[in-house]
């Protein structure tokens, strides 16, 4: 391996081309076009569009049209650009597996207030569901964002193991978990045009309102229109059947005879 250092801290290189096997040591700057090739090793920070790098890589960018990192890959192959990002406890000569809980990779936002950036206030990130064996590696993600007003991120969104998303939760039970308990939130709403389903915190179901008071509440936007349910038939005989429940617990069911235009009620189940 062939080391170049320099005696002073900082050279200017108009193009420069490192080749071989090299390390540098020191601080090194183009005004041109830097080709590194063979295996080179930079001890230090590296800066691209930037003199004063403070973390490994710095990239910083003043056009508002180009993107500061591009991936490409060309190969005859289905894969593409990737970035891969690792995590291990330890050391670098002695590394170690990873503990539960345990950041694996994250995108993190941060924004100008006006004097300095501020903390991290977004996160797509991947964390370890279980201590990593050769044999175990579960993982989950966590989607977070800031509210208006505030300085702290908070978990939103979760992707388990299993691939159950929880909105509100971090720990879905469900292929899709919606929770909140913030007053006057809905847990779901979809709106087409004037119709809405919404289902509220308090358990209720609005079909058409976005304001049910009861446990199912149905009705319409259109003028002049009735709102209308429809129970599919069950029972060749007693057709459709609804399972009524009196003050004391017990049902009674309600269900229309065939050729009948009227409900009959009876304590025998028409299910």
């Amino acid at each position: 391996m062939k080391t170049i250092s320099f005696l002073v801290l900082s050279v200017v290189l108009m193009a420069g081309i490192v080749s071989a096997a090299t390390t540098i040591s020191n601080s090194i700057s183009t005004g041109g076009t830097l080709t590194v090739t063979g295996t080179s090793t930079l001890m230090g920070n590296v800066g691209l569009g930037t003199s004063t790098p403070v973390t490994a890589l710095d990239v910083v960018s003043e056009s508002a049209v180009v993107a500061p990192v591009i991936v490409t890959n060309y190969s005859n192959t289905g894969g593409g650009g990737q970035i891969t990002i690792r995590k291990a406890r330890g050391t670098t000569a002695s590394p170690s597996a990873i503990s539960s809980g345990d950041q694996i990779a994250a995108i993190l936002g941060q924004g100008f207030s006006g004097s300095s950036f501020s903390g991290n206030i977004s996160e797509i990130g991947v964390k370890a569901a279980e201590t990593f064996t050769s044999t175990a590696n579960g993982t989950f993600m966590v989607f977070s964002t800031t509210g208006i007003g505030a300085t702290t991120r908070s978990e939103r969104m979760r992707i388990d193991g299993l691939g159950n998303i929880g909105i509100g939760i971090a720990s879905p039970t469900a292929l899709l978990h919606v929770s909140t308990t913030t007053p006057g939130m809905d847990v779901m709403k979809i709106t087409a045009g004037t119709q809405n389903l919404v289902y509220t915190r308090l358990g209720n179901l609005g079909i058409g309102t976005t304001t049910p008071t009861t446990n199912l509440q149905v009705t319409t936007a259109t003028a002049n229109a009735t709102s209308t349910i429809t129970v599919g038939k069950i029972n060749q005989n007693k057709g459709s059947c609804l399972e009524l429940f009196d003050s004391a617990g017990t049902p009674v069911y309600a269900y229309v005879a065939s050729g009948a235009t009227t409900f009959t009620l009876s304590a025998v189940s028409c299910k």
